[in-house]
């Protein structure tokens, strides 16, 4: 999603504070593109990582680098004191910083159903081919697409809003942005989010139960092109920290637009409206970074690329290798 604050807010913010945003956004736009770069070009080299499911993840990092390449606009003008761009510029700049946001989100709603089918319905995961989930990860660009162009073809609008960045302005009161915005938040806030709570809920309820007979983790019970991610003990872990990420960065934003839709958006605090996309691009680092924390597989690729090792396959075919993978499917 694009930057949000309105006129007044921007030029209420001292120049110390524009020079630390503007810096803080570059070193976003730094670590961003090198951490979702590093894990993309794992996925490349590594042969082993290219499973269907892993489509969704790939998808989700280019999505990530989309929105890092925004950055640089939004950080350059609030340098500046001022949009350094025309209006072209401005509606560019806000379509793509919206386009990549909404397919974050999408596709993290795509992983957490992704997790629910291949640990609850394994029948079904194991019909699933690098087709399903290359549509998987279409809609959610597809859905991206819808709601980043409707403001270009007048359901709302993109306009120059504070000195840092474009958005659709949510600071106006007629219907058609009131309508957009509310919309805006129930399909790309409320359900993702309810999406991620039920399958990652779910997910968990059934690993607790194969944890109590002592099955969980069997690759038997999993599609041999699914169980990369499957038999890892931290899963459920990984799914609560993607959806506490998303809540904590993008429900800021999420708040401005419902306070600008239903209420006073001049009474908007001038923190919240400063801190809402800041908050929103945190996102594009901190999900690749999850995903190599806590997924074991992931570390030990990553760790074998970053340390130019060549043989990958000392890593899954050695037995004390072989054992951990055993050991994580155990909970």
């Amino acid at each position: 999603m694009g930057d949000g604050s309105s006129p007044s807010y921007g030029e209420s913010l001292t120049s110390g504070s524009k020079a630390g945003l503007g810096g803080l956004m570059f070193i976003q736009f730094l670590v961003g593109i090198f951490g979702n770069s590093v894990i993309l070009y794992m996925f490349w080299k590594f042969k082993q990582l290219q499973t269907p499911s892993n489509i969704i993840f790939i998808s989700l990092l280019i999505a990530n680098l989309g929105m890092c390449f925004c950055i640089p606009f939004s950080a350059a003008s609030m340098l500046a004191g001022s949009w350094l761009f025309d209006s072209a510029g401005c509606k560019f700049y806000g379509f793509a910083s919206m386009f990549f946001g909404l397919a974050v989100i999408g596709l993290l709603a795509c992983l957490s159903i992704d997790r629910y089918i291949v640990i609850c319905r394994p029948s079904l995961a194991s019909s699933l081919t690098h087709s399903h989930y290359t549509y998987m990860s279409m809609a959610a660009y597809l859905n991206a697409v819808f709601w980043a162009i409707m403001p270009i073809f007048g359901w709302a609008h993109y306009d120059e809003v504070g000195t840092s960045g474009c958005s659709v302005d949510w600071t106006r009161a007629d219907a058609p942005y009131i309508s957009y915005l509310f919309s805006l938040f129930m399909v790309c806030f409320v359900l993702p989010i309810v999406t991620m709570v039920f399958c990652f809920g779910r997910t968990h309820t059934v690993l607790v139960m194969r944890q109590q007979v002592q099955n969980i983790g069997s690759r038997d019970n999993l599609s041999p092109v699914n169980s990369d991610w499957a038999n890892q003990k931290q899963v459920t872990q990984l799914g609560v920290v993607l959806i506490v990420i998303f809540i904590l960065t993008w429900s800021p934003f999420a708040i401005v637009c419902l306070w600008g839709a239903l209420g006073d958006p001049q009474s908007i605090p001038l923190w919240l409206a400063t801190l809402a996309p800041f908050a929103a691009k945190c996102s594009q680092f901190l999900n690749p970074l999850m995903f190599v924390v806590l997924i074991k597989r992931f570390r030990d690729y990553a760790v074998v690329m970053l340390c130019c090792r060549t043989h990958v396959e000392t890593i899954e075919l050695t037995p004390s290798a072989a054992q951990d993978d055993r050991n994580e499917g155990e909970l």
